[in-house]
């Protein structure tokens, strides 16, 4: 019996697990003191992202182009004040479509979103960077 629910718990998370894998982003955002963050991922996306940042009223950031070098990408850039308590990350694709919203809550000081990556983010010279 133990037996069983251990490979029905494995299966679930196996699910989970390829549901995440399934969204072709892997993201880490970052609070950088008050208004700055920094934004790290990994993306199966073909086409150059778009990045824009909200708070449920107006947008704080972006749109800008989310350059990317191997599917690696990396941007730090400052939002408008704001004191709503929760930002939107959005990414979206060529056609301007938004594929993926990423809740940030203000309180938070890193939020992660997709399968793992690394702890730390790549050094600003290793990818293009946005402006």
């Amino acid at each position: 019996m133990r037996r069983a629910v251990l490979l029905v718990l494995l299966a679930l998370a196996a699910c989970g697990e390829r549901a995440v894998e399934d969204t072709g982003l892997s993201l880490v955002a970052r609070r950088e003191g008050d208004d700055g963050y920094l934004v790290w991922g990994r993306t199966t996306s073909p086409e150059a992202l778009e990045l824009s940042v909200e708070d449920g009223d107006r947008v704080l950031f972006g749109p800008v182009p989310l350059l990317a070098s191997e599917g690696r990408f990396r941007l730090d850039f400052t939002i408008e004040p704001t004191e709503r308590p929760t930002l939107y990350l959005f990414l979206s694709d060529g056609d301007g479509a938004r594929q993926w919203r990423v809740e940030i809550p203000r309180g938070q000081r890193e939020v992660r979103f997709g399968p793992p990556l690394p702890a730390e983010p790549p050094p600003p010279e290793y990818l293009p960077m946005s402006k």
